[in-house]
């Protein structure tokens, strides 16, 4: 989930699930660090809840550069 502002980007990584099926978030904001490092953290947030840890920083930067193309 991205949401961006005039001077900010914000990713939201989902990290797990309340009883009541909502989602919770951890967010990562371009005030802090980088957008690539931002998308990154929030991808890998995503990642660990789903217990697929295998992912590269190669396929983490053609995430990364999809997600910039569109």
């Amino acid at each position: 989930m991205v949401k961006k502002t005039d001077n900010e980007t914000i990713f939201k990584g989902i990290i797990g699930q309340t009883p009541r099926n909502s989602y919770k978030f951890k967010t990562f904001s371009t005030n802090s660090m980088t957008e690539k490092q931002a998308f990154i953290a929030a991808k890998q947030a995503f990642i660990e809840v789903i217990e697929n840890e295998s992912w590269s920083d190669y396929k983490l930067t053609k995430e990364f550069n999809l997600y910039q193309a569109s």
